[in-house]
Formats: structure tokens, C-alpha cells, sequence
């Protein structure tokens, strides 16, 4: 209900500012990122961005992964812990 609430009101360009303010947004980052239709031939990624409450930049974000050598850190650090776990 709310995705094709979100797309009729994408579609028609307008704004309903009760339901989305931010203090109103229950949704978690994924869903609202979920929300939005890269490939809307009549929007750019600006204007859905700006009826749920997300920035851009946050749209885009891709996180970086964990280098091998920091994989293996967190290893050895876990083995010592598990190995003993009362030494600090």
C-alpha cells in the first residue's frame, strides 16, 4: 500500500506533507531506498529523494568493504579472545 501510495504521488508531483515529513517516516534506510524508481522516465533521482526525506548522497552510498589484511586482524584478535576470554 504505502510503495504505490509513494508512486502515485511521484507520478503526480505533488507533495502530501502530512504523511511525509520526516518525524512521520517509519521506514528504515533500505525501504526508503526500496522506494525509489532509478529508471522513472519522467523523474530524476532528485525529486523522489526529496519527497521521502533522503539525501542523495545517502542514495548513492556504497559502503566500503573489509581489506584482507583487517579480515585476518579480526580473526586472530577473535581465536585470542575465544581462546581467553577472562584476560583482558
Amino acid at each position: 500500500m504505502a510503495l504505490f501510495y509513494v508512486r502515485v504521488l511521484l507520478a503526480t508531483g505533488s507533495i502530501l506533507h502530512t504523511c511525509f515529513q520526516k518525524k512521520n517516516l517509519p521506514f528504515s534506510l533500505e525501504r526508503r531506498q526500496a522506494l525509489i524508481e532509478v529508471d522513472h522516465p519522467q523523474l530524476s533521482i532528485r525529486r523522489p529523494c526529496e519527497l521521502i526525506g533522503l539525501h542523495r548522497g545517502t542514495f548513492y552510498y556504497q559502503p566500503a568493504g573489509e581489506t584482507p589484511l583487517n579480515l585476518e586482524l579480526m580473526r586472530l584478535i577473535d581465536e585470542a579472545y575465544t581462546c581467553h576470554p577472562f584476560y583482558r
